[in-house]
Formats: C-alpha cells, sequence, structure tokens
C-alpha cells in the first residue's frame, strides 16, 4: 500500500478559508477511497502561501528526503504554495525524491492535459493572492491619509478608539515623558530600566523594561503628533520587513499634527540630537581617541554642537580637536577649532574646583536640594489629586449602583464615560508626583553617596569622567578661547569658586 502525508494550512488573510480539521478530514475520505495509507499530517496556520518560510512545510520537504511516503496529498493545489516559483521548485524536489504531490478537489494525473489545468490553477492562485494584497494595500492607504490606526499593537502611550483613531492613554503617556526627560538628561539606559519597573509601568505588551526597550520610543514621531505610514523598508519579494531600516521620507505617508502629541518638539529635538551625538561619538571613537566632551560641547558662534577630530600631518603626527558641526549650503561657522587635550584639561580642572573642593561638597548638596525642594515639591498638589479622585470614584460608583437597579439613558452613559476620563487623567497626574518625588530623592543620595566616596574627577577612566561630567553639566559653550560652563541645579551664589573658571 502507498503511504501518503496530509499537508493543509490556513492563512489569516482569507476570507473564505477551509480549516485545517475540515482539509484534513477530506484527505483522509480521499485515502480511503483510493487504499492509501496516512501516516503523517503537516499543518500551518496564520502563515501566507505566498512564502515558502513555512516551518511544517519545511519539515515536510526535509523528511521527504527519508523516503517515508509516496505522496503528498493537499486538500487543493493552492494549499501548497501561491507562488508559481516556490511550486516548480518543490514540486521538482519531490519528483527527484519520488514523491508526487496530490490535490483532493483537482484531478491531475500526470496527462498532458492536466499539465495545462496545473499550470492554469497555479496562475489564478498567485493572481488571487497578489490581487488580494493590493486591494489591502489600497484600503491602508486610504485608512494612513485619514490618520487611522492600521493594524498590530498601538505604541506605548496610545490606545484605539472605536473609530480606529489614536488618543492618548494618560498613564502611558507619563512613562514616554519620563523616558525622555531622563534620556535627555543623560541617564543610562540601565538607570532608565531601573527607574520604569520600580515605578510600577510596563510595555505595552504588559512586560517590564529592558535596555532594548528604549530603541522605538526614542525614534517614534508619533510622540510629537506626526502621523506615518508605510516607514520601515520592505522587501516584498523577500516578504521581509527590517524594523530598522527606514525608507526614504519622499515614499512614505506623513502626516503633521495627525495624531495627539504627548511629547513637546522642543524636548523632542533635544533626544534627537543626543541619539545624534552618541552615533557621531561611536564614529568618532574608530580614530582612537574618546572624545570626552561630545554632548556637551557647543559653539559659541552659533550654538551648534561641536564634536571631536582628527588630522595627521605628514611626519605622522595625530592632533585632536573639537570642530563646529554646523554645515549648510548657506552657511558655515567658521569659528576656530579648539585642541582635545587642552580644552579638556581646562574643564576637568575647574569641576574639580567647583565640585570636588572639601568647602564645596556640603554647599552642592545644599545647592541642589535648595533647587529641587523649589521645582519638585509635590505633596500640597498630591493631595489635592488623591482628594479630587476620591472623589470621582466616589460618583462613578453612585452611577453604577443606579444603572444595576435599571435607571440608564444615553446622558448617564455619557456622564460615566467622562468621569471614567477624568479618573484615568487624575491617576495619571498622581503617578507624575510620584515619578518627581521619587527621581529628586533617589538623585540626592546617588549624589551624597558619590562625593563623600571621591575627591577628583582625574581619580576616574575618561569614559565615567563623561557619565560624571553630564550629570552635573548642561552645557558647556566654548567663544574667543574663553570656556562657559553652565551647571545643572547648582546656584553659583551658593558654591565657593564657581566664578572663578567660566
Amino acid at each position: 500500500m502507498k503511504r501518503a502525508v496530509a499537508y493543509g494550512r490556513y492563512s489569516t488573510d482569507m476570507q473564505r478559508e477551509e480549516s485545517i480539521d475540515a482539509q484534513f478530514r477530506a484527505i483522509r475520505d480521499y485515502c480511503d477511497r483510493n487504499k492509501i495509507e496516512l501516516v503523517s499530517t503537516y499543518a500551518d496556520e496564520g502563515i501566507s502561501g505566498t512564502t515558502d518560510n513555512r516551518p511544517e512545510f519545511q519539515r515536510m520537504i526535509k523528511d521527504a528526503e527519508l523516503g517515508a511516503f509516496d505522496y503528498v496529498i493537499v486538500h487543493k493545489l493552492d494549499r501548497f504554495s501561491r507562488s508559481k516559483y516556490d511550486s516548480a521548485i518543490y514540486k521538482r524536489k519531490l519528483k527527484l525524491l519520488d514523491v508526487q504531490l496530490l490535490s483532493v478537489l483537482e484531478n491531475l494525473d500526470g496527462s498532458p492535459e492536466s499539465l495545462i489545468l496545473e499550470s492554469v490553477l497555479e496562475g489564478m492562485s498567485e493572481y488571487y493572492s497578489r490581487n488580494l494584497s493590493r486591494e489591502v494595500k489600497k484600503g491602508m492607504r486610504e485608512n494612513a491619509l485619514k490618520c487611522k490606526f492600521n493594524g498590530g499593537t498601538p505604541p506605548l502611550g496610545y490606545d484605539i478608539d472605536e473609530d480606529k483613531n489614536y488618543v492618548i492613554n494618560a498613564h502611558e503617556a507619563e512613562a514616554i515623558k519620563l523616558i525622555f526627560d531622563m534620556f535627555t538628561k543623560n541617564y543610562s539606559y540601565s538607570d532608565m530600566m531601573r527607574t520604569l519597573n520600580s515605578l510600577g509601568y510596563k510595555t505595552k505588551r504588559g512586560r517590564e523594561f529592558t535596555r532594548n526597550s528604549f530603541y522605538e520610543i526614542l525614534n517614534n514621531e508619533r510622540y510629537i503628533g506626526t502621523y506615518f505610514y508605510s516607514k520601515e523598508d520592505y522587501d516584498g519579494f523577500k516578504g521581509k520587513r527590517n524594523y530598522h531600516k527606514k525608507r526614504d521620507k519622499s515614499k512614505m505617508i506623513r502626516i503633521e499634527n495627525g495624531v495627539p502629541a504627548i511629547i513637546d518638539k522642543d524636548t523632542w529635538a533635544k533626544a534627537q540630537e543626543k541619539i545624534k551625538n552618541n552615533k557621531n561619538l561611536n564614529r568618532i571613537n574608530k580614530n582612537g581617541r574618546f572624545y570626552l566632551l561630545t554632548g556637551l560641547l557647543f559653539c559659541g558662534e552659533c550654538g551648534s554642537p561641536m564634536s571631536g577630530h582628527m588630522q595627521s600631518n605628514n611626519q605622522g603626527n595625530r592632533y585632536y580637536y573639537y570642530k563646529c558641526n554646523k554645515k549648510s549650503r548657506t552657511h558655515k561657522c567658521h569659528a576656530p577649532v579648539v585642541r582635545a587635550e587642552k580644552i579638556e584639561k581646562e574643564v576637568l580642572d575647574c569641576f574639580d574646583d567647583v565640585i570636588f573642593t572639601q568647602t564645596n561638597k556640603d554647599a552642592v548638596i545644599k545647592s541642589m536640594l535648595k533647587f529641587l525642594d523649589k521645582e519638585t515639591d509635590t505633596t500640597d498638589q498630591k493631595k489635592s489629586l488623591e482628594k479630587e479622585l476620591t472623589t470621582v470614584e466616589k460618583q462613578i460608583e453612585n452611577i453604577l449602583d443606579a444603572i444595576i437597579s435599571g435607571i440608564s439613558s444615553p446622558s448617564v452613559n455619557e456622564k460615566l464615560k467622562e468621569l471614567e476620563t477624568k479618573k484615568e487623567t487624575l491617576k495619571a497626574s498622581i503617578s507624575r508626583c510620584n515619578i518627581i518625588s521619587y527621581k529628586s530623592s533617589n538623585l540626592i543620595d546617588e549624589i551624597k553617596e558619590f562625593l563623600n566616596k571621591n575627591n577628583s574627577i582625574y581619580d576616574f577612566t575618561p569614559q565615567e569622567q563623561s557619565v560624571i561630567l553630564k550629570n552635573f553639566i548642561d552645557k558647556i559653550t566654548y567663544k574667543d578661547k574663553k570656556i562657559t560652563v553652565q551647571l545643572k541645579m547648582l546656584d553659583r551664589a551658593d558654591i565657593y569658586g564657581a566664578g572663578k573658571r567660566t
């Protein structure tokens, strides 16, 4: 008795698809009628036939090499493949292994007429698949032009309403604001991760944040209100999408103010500048030197960032310097370059004078506490919000009791919806107060510990020095051979010698 295996496939993009069980039932009946022994089954669920990247299909082809069966039986030929190219390739592979492809619904007996019929059926199957894809893409493009959600998982910070519009999720939006705030203030990814997880925030899939959670968030233009569609590079022939490789902007649909914004454009610009500087740092380091002030040093002439460069003379000697980055067709900044060793030593000496002098350590803590008390005291605000939340929750409870007792109307339902929205907004505001309190208390503790344990920035490696400088310094400006250092959260009047070197 001849032996056979059954292959079934279910594609989620089909409108009238036979289920896997129905396909296998028909194949078993076919085997009974034709006295064929069915020895195994293979099934791919939710996978298109336009690709051969199907786990069970590939396992079946590999098993055919063992000589364990004589036939592969499918319910219809389009279950085997919807690509004429793939169909021809894999049928030839099976033929070389003395395995024949059979179809329950299409009688293909190997005659010349059946070969023509098989070719027509395969061509119609591929046409159907490509036409369906074209119609789906057309509908998605129309949705995109109206700034509608086009499927998948919405980004953190947004929900999708019944009309497929983006709406802000107030609680998640606070996490987004916190991520951008920490990133622009030079928190490490590890610190960002620990802070978000300790505050109870989760990713859109309900998991804890990891170091890899931030790439898509920090590069997502939706957070400044820009709707985009077809942003990632897509290889239609290979059926692969590269989420890190972006298409040319002229080929995207991009609509300003198409979705509600969570982040202001100034914060977005700072984050993108930092991403750019990080990339420049990685590229510049290839010349064998770490540029300490990258991301902190700015040109006093035009305000653009200054980045490190290297130049060699005819004798092979290398010279390292910082240079203004501004380049455009209309204007190129002609500010002079500055030797890297010279300006880095000046900044480090200044930092030691201001921060690590024993007299100043207590003053630094005092100044930072004064700043944080003024900027981050949210105690009264939090109490007021919690009181308002209690009132709103009681109102919601009363409306729900009324609905349960049979009292309901459109106006009652609308009021309930309004109160639920207000409840989420209040919870998000309370969460924001908790964030501010958490960040300020932890920051002060970290700074106290750091200052008490160390006496000079020269005790650290250049990479460690860079992190320390970014925690204390907001910006360094160089103009006319003069260095101006702007410190974070510090009042110059509180710090002895703060104006000594500028």
